[in-house]
């Protein structure tokens, strides 16, 4: 029996429109996902590898798979990094390589001020399988059965500035749109994002907090704010929560096991109808930050 797709598209004539990028709950972790900028922002390599599953207990529903890697070079002038996601949403199948590359530049003797500017190049591979669809009628001639396929070249740019108590940021990872049509439908693959970010530090005795926000526009879409805010106790454990406008709360938690590795967990709870119909959005991170050149120094960091 062929699936039931929950919530794949959104068809009005013969035009269905563009997917959103994945949303990550713990963007605030690896803000790589979302800023090429913040490539070699800090003076190390970092590995992070994240999985999601959304809407769990729902055919179709979302799941991401991202792996991510970074390092600051050339006496920490310079970052690189690289992106590898997996993102399957009903008969999707989209799967995209992004390499990215950033220069820091100093505001004070030492980094605790530092502004960088980041560039994204990459290819998107679009795969949509009709196959898994379920029709009235076995030979609907807008939904043969059958795969359609596209691969797609991309850039985009961003802006990251950290202290040692704050940083802000804005960014479009992919400025290119991007749709193909297969004779009876347009399908609007992806639009442009815009991100902006910003958050700060409050240093209390045994305690840090940290408020942040995240403001998404996609043309076509409603803005998409985050308020997050999440503590700090004994340079050990984060726990936090965000709301997501008219959407969902997330809540969170990640714990430092040494300089090194981060585990992360965050759980979604949705406002809407879906609440009724699934267990949830699910979210694993694991974050290992390495010491691969002399110049580089590994230790806690907040953002």
């Amino acid at each position: 029996m062929k699936k039931i797709i929950i919530g794949f598209m959104i068809v009005l004539g013969n035009e269905v429109f563009a997917q959103q990028d994945p949303i990550y709950s713990q963007y605030m972790q690896n803000p790589l996902v979302i800023n090429p900028a913040y490539a070699g922002t800090y003076n190390m390599a970092a590995v992070n590898v994240t999985s999601r599953w959304q809407w769990l207990g729902m055919q179709g529903a979302p799941r991401t798979n991202v792996v991510s890697g970074q390092t600051a070079f050339y006496e920490n002038r310079l970052g690189a990094g690289v992106i590898v996601s997996n993102d399957r949403f009903g008969i999707s199948n989209n799967t995209e390589v992004q390499g990215n590359f950033a220069y820091k530049l100093r505001l004070a003797d030492n980094d605790d001020h530092a502004l960088s500017f980041g560039m994204q190049v990459g290819m998107v591979n679009y795969n949509y399988n009709y196959s898994d669809l379920t029709t009235k009628t076995d030979d609907d001639p807008n939904f043969l059965p059958g795969r359609k396929t596209s691969s797609e070249p991309n850039f985009g740019a961003g802006v990251f500035y950290r202290s040692e108590k704050m940083f802000a940021g804005v960014s479009a990872p992919k400025i290119l749109n991007s749709e193909f049509a297969d004779g009876n439908t347009n399908i609007g693959q992806y639009r442009r994002h815009l991100f902006f970010t910003g958050g700060y530090l409050f240093d209390f005795i045994s305690v840090q907090f940290k408020p942040s926000v995240l403001v998404k526009y996609v043309d076509g879409a409603p803005v998409s704010i985050d308020l997050n805010g999440s503590v700090l106790l004994k340079d050990k454990l984060w726990l936090g929560a965000s709301f997501r406008y008219l959407n969902s709360v997330v809540l969170m938690a990640q714990l430092q096991l040494n300089d090194n590795f981060r585990l992360g967990y965050s759980l979604d709870t949705p406002f809407n109808s879906v609440v009724k119909t699934s267990y949830g959005t699910h979210e694993l991170m694991l974050n290992i930050d390495l010491k691969l050149l002399k110049s580089h120094d590994i230790g806690l960091r907040y953002f």
